[in-house]
């Protein structure tokens, strides 16, 4: 699904605005405060990459008293995506809660033609502030837009726990495996993303523009599923 990813990074980047500096604990999702039966979560909007056929499910449900955005894919692939405006600068640390359900049979991250995962949950970036801005390789929809970077954490197959995973056709992608094929069990993930992004990328990011999550499993075909929690920016801890 990686030009599915490019093609969100380009149609939401031009709508970015002054970031602001994470100070306090800022909530990012609220899935938890949403009502049951919700199918898309205030602030959210339905992601269609060109060329979509069938769209994964998502809806708000109950699991064991709380609630969370649960993602059915069969066969499919869309996402969910949100403006965000987060400044890196202070290495503000994200939180979130996610499980994986079932994960796309066959599906293999490092191989790009079966790049189906069971959950992600994608980090868009504007420019570096030690690096011009480039043309970036993916199809623009914004021609306002001249670069951007995607780093996204995966609950998926086919790659060990901390590899980072890269896609020729796609140089502004990296995805972070973070979860295997443990599965029905909440993970909680803290991650400095500052961190993680000079990892990735080699460079230091400059502001956080939007938020996406995606399960898919079009390329294999079958079924994936997964429940998203909340997720948070919180300061640093000193």
């Amino acid at each position: 699904m990686t030009k599915s990813l490019g093609s969100l990074v380009m149609a939401i980047l031009g709508s970015a605005c002054a970031a602001s500096m994470v100070t306090a604990q800022t909530p990012l999702a609220q899935f938890s405060k949403e009502a049951a039966g919700t199918f898309t979560p205030a602030g959210w909007q339905r992601w269609l990459a060109p060329g979509t056929v069938k769209l994964t499910r998502y809806k708000i449900v109950d699991v064991g008293g709380e609630h969370a955005l649960r993602a059915i894919s069969d066969g499919s692939a869309s996402g969910l995506w949100r403006a965000a405006d987060i400044d890196l600068q202070p290495k503000p640390i994200l939180r979130w809660r996610w499980r994986a359900l079932e994960l796309p049979a066959g599906a293999d991250l490092k191989a790009p033609a079966k790049e189906d995962a069971a959950a992600r949950i994608c980090f868009f970036f504007d420019g570096e502030p030690d690096r011009p801005a480039v043309e970036p390789s993916l199809p623009a929809v914004d021609s306002s837009v001249h670069f951007a970077h995607v780093l996204c954490y995966a609950w998926a197959a086919g790659a060990s726990v901390g590899d980072i995973v890269s896609n020729p056709s796609s140089p502004e992608l990296r995805i972070m495996v973070l979860e295997g094929r443990i599965l029905h069990h909440w993970r909680t993930e803290e991650r400095d993303i500052a961190a993680d992004f000079a990892k990735a990328f080699g460079a230091q990011p400059a502001r956080i523009v939007a938020i996406g999550l995606i399960t898919d499993s079009d390329q294999v075909g079958g079924s994936a599923s997964a429940y998203y929690g909340d997720i948070e920016a919180r300061p640093h801890e000193k």
